[in-house]
């Protein structure tokens, strides 16, 4: 998965779907507004159908209008002003499993909202958020079967949105998060595997695998 961080306004990159947080009774101005504006007000129509309540982890899908996205998925922040770092990391997994199924090679996410709910902390988001596509990404019933239809998809590039910040550095904050995840991922998969299948030897080789990498 290569990974891409733009400075450019959400509705303005490419992509086949674009992640937008929310909080709860979000306010329809400056850019999510402009970004509703562009999807034909279909945010703003979910919000007030109830199908979006901006309850944390709730997602609905909606076409991307005249915005470059295929799609926008609208992911729930919760009420609360600060977000912790762990619930970051299920939010970017949560949108990630809601692709489960989908053909998706482009997904990008909007960090702005998330950073100002980390007191500015743009770097610690795209971390986060990285980390929590590639642990979203983990499913356990493909360690031994190849026919799972409701996998999340495989990315072909992931795109991260901060308009003004500073590329370079998210981009190597977030090139963290994804070593992180994938670390993570390695430790799952090896306490999914059947006894019979991870020896203790297994185990050793696995661990000298690492070592090396």
């Amino acid at each position: 998965m290569q990974l891409r961080v733009v400075t450019d306004q959400p509705w303005d990159v490419p992509s086949d779907v674009l992640v937008v947080p929310i909080g709860a009774e979000p306010a329809f101005d400056g850019p999510l507004g402009e970004l509703d504006r562009r999807a034909g007000g279909e945010l703003r129509s979910l919000v007030a159908f109830g199908e979006l309540t901006g309850k944390r982890y709730a997602t609905a899908i909606t076409a991307g209008g005249e915005s470059s996205a295929g799609r926008l998925l609208v992911i729930g922040l919760g009420d609360a002003p600060e977000l912790d770092r762990e619930t970051v990391v299920r939010v970017a997994s949560s949108a990630e499993r809601r692709l489960g199924g989908r053909t998706v090679k482009r997904l990008a996410i909007w960090l702005s909202p998330i950073v100002d709910r980390l007191a500015g902390d743009a770097a610690g988001a795209a971390e986060l958020v990285a980390r929590g596509v590639v642990e979203g990404g983990y499913d356990p019933r493909t360690i031994y079967r190849d026919d799972v239809e409701t996998v999340p998809p495989v990315l072909d590039e992931l795109i991260l949105i901060a308009p003004g910040a500073d590329a370079s550095s998210l981009a190597t904050a977030a090139e963290r998060g994804i070593i992180i995840g994938e670390g993570a991922n390695f430790a799952r998969t090896l306490s999914n595997r059947a006894s019979n299948d991870v020896s203790p030897a297994v185990l050793a080789d696995e661990a000298r695998i690492i070592t090396y990498i």
